[in-house]
């Protein structure tokens, strides 16, 4: 028996020295995670993440740490990405490994897992993508590119009977041109007002700071417990989310049964599944459609509200935007999606805006396997912030990076900021194209028959706004305002006689139905 217990002890100290040694070994060679500035041992760099315009403290910090940064917060481990190359050679050459979304239990509480920004990849995540891709895509450009012409007919009209409330006919009419390409509806005010109290749920509770993001299991507390507040809330901006998503779904569901529904994004789909030719899952349309008003709204809107603003500031940037226009078209037409590529400096326009101030300057992913880059590794699971801010002001990108200066990309040497403002991998927006035709035209159009010109002060003089922008998740411009003055009458007499926008698209403008 000794001897038996002997040999048992022998062993099992061999056992356990070469785990030992073994542990060292991979401990040894594993990389060490990215620097960073100092943090607190109990809750990490709470005080050091800034609240306020995080993606410019980010790019400072680079200078010191490099562009990879390492943070943790209450022991959840968040990478920064600071530079273009970085982007490419780990979310776009191993776009799989960053395929998924980091964990936002806040998020998931409020009902937005199935939204197609949040959804971690899975089987759902590519089925929805795909659909939305059939949807937004170049080869239903002829459905969609009809519908925004159209609607951008309505904005102008409307603004040339009430140019002072032009901020609100803007966000109307995002709003609209998104419920009608979903739904095939049209946006309700009280539509709009949910779906904007719906974006602000979101952004909060993407703030950092929530407890139950680094202690998920707070989650299956009750909520009348004392400190479990956030829970009620999240009950009821879940409730809300469901009702803007669900509701307009299953109008249009009933309406596709009783063989009434307009020509939309979910009609066109359920009927195709109804009959069989397409294998989607209701559940999964239905969250796809919802991500298309909630991702598309908010960024549209802030992106077009930048270009008032930079129009506003800018007289020579507009004179020759318009002078592009007055050249190819004269007063004859406004102009249309065939014209987008023979309009380049409105195409660097776009283009500078994008760079100047990207609308959502932090992406997030999230590897799904450790990785590793350069001498650095990346945990599995870890919160990675790509920092679009920081990527389109790039000095070795683009000269002159405070400045805005749209014939930086007339030669097209100069990378487009699209490349980062759209997203990364396989979480690209699959909307882009969409997106670029709707931007566009709005803009095109606008330019075409309005000045977009400073307000008019007490002392009589022009008043240039400030350019600033907003900290929010969708940054937009400060508040501010504008005059718009007709610069083209003959286009403006037009708009007047021609009631019927299907007729003034089709004989005046060039769109097709």
């Amino acid at each position: 028996m000794a001897y038996e217990y002997t040999n048992i002890t022998a062993t099992t100290t061999l056992f356990c020295l070469s785990v030992a040694i073994l542990t060292a070994y991979t401990c040894r060679r594993r990389k060490p995670l990215p620097p960073g500035p100092p943090r607190s041992f109990f809750t990490g760099h709470l005080r050091e993440i800034p609240r306020a315009y995080p993606w410019k403290t980010y790019q400072q910090w680079s200078q010191k740490w490099g562009n990879v940064i390492f943070l943790r917060l209450f022991g959840r481990d968040i990478v920064v990405f600071n530079g273009a190359q970085i982007a490419e050679d780990l979310l776009e050459k191993r776009s799989k490994i960053y395929a998924d979304r980091p964990t936002w239990a806040m998020a998931d509480l409020i009902g937005r897992q199935d939204n197609v920004g949040f959804t971690y990849y899975s089987e759902k995540l590519r089925m929805a993508r795909r659909l939305l891709h059939s949807g937004l895509g170049l080869q239903n450009k002829a459905v969609w590119g009809t519908m925004l012409e159209e609607q951008t007919l309505t904005l102008l009209k409307q603004l040339t009977e009430s140019s002072q409330d032009w901020e609100h006919l803007l966000k109307r009419h995002v709003a609209s041109v998104f419920v009608r390409f979903t739904y095939g509806s049209d946006a309700t005010e009280e539509y709009v007002h949910l779906a904007e109290e719906i974006a602000q749920h979101t952004g909060l509770a993407l703030q950092p700071g929530w407890a139950v993001d680094s202690f998920p299991f707070l989650t299956i507390l009750p909520s009348w417990l004392p400190g479990m507040g956030f829970k009620r809330w999240a009950k009821m901006a879940r409730e809300k989310f469901y009702q803007c998503t669900r509701v307009p779904y299953l109008l249009t569901r009933s309406a596709v049964l009783n063989d009434t529904a307009s020509p939309s994004y979910v009609a066109d789909n359920l009927k195709a599944i109804f009959d069989g030719s397409n294998p989607a899952d209701e559940n999964i349309l239905m969250a796809s459609a919802g991500s298309i008003y909630g991702a598309g709204t908010d960024t549209t809107a802030a992106f077009l509200f930048s270009f008032f603003l930079l129009m506003t500031v800018h007289q020579d940037v507009q004179k020759r935007a318009q002078d592009e226009i007055m050249s190819l078209l004269g007063s004859s037409r406004l102009p249309t999606l065939e014209d987008q590529h023979r309009l380049p400096y409105i195409e660097a326009l776009i283009r500078e805006i994008h760079r100047y101030n990207p609308v959502v300057n932090l992406v997030s992913h999230s590897p799904l396997v450790d990785d590793e880059y350069e001498d650095y590794r990346i945990p599995r699971k870890a919160w990675v912030l790509c920092n679009v801010w920081s990527m389109t002001h790039d000095a070795t990108l683009y000269s002159d990076v405070d400045m805005f200066y749209p014939e930086r990309h007339l030669d097209f040497t100069a990378t487009d900021p699209r490349r980062f403002t759209f997203g990364f991998g396989r979480r690209a927006c699959p909307g882009v194209h969409f997106a670029n035709a709707h931007t566009f035209l709005v803009i095109s159009r606008v330019l075409a028959l309005f000045r977009i010109l400073p307000p008019i002060g007490p002392d009589g003089t022009e008043q240039v706004p400030t350019v600033g922008f907003t900290s929010s998740f969708a940054s937009q411009p400060l508040p501010f305002t504008c005059r718009l003055q007709v610069r083209d009458q003959e286009l403006k007499d037009v708009l007047r006689m021609n009631d019927e926008l299907a007729y003034f698209g089709n004989e005046h403008f060039g769109t097709t139905t």
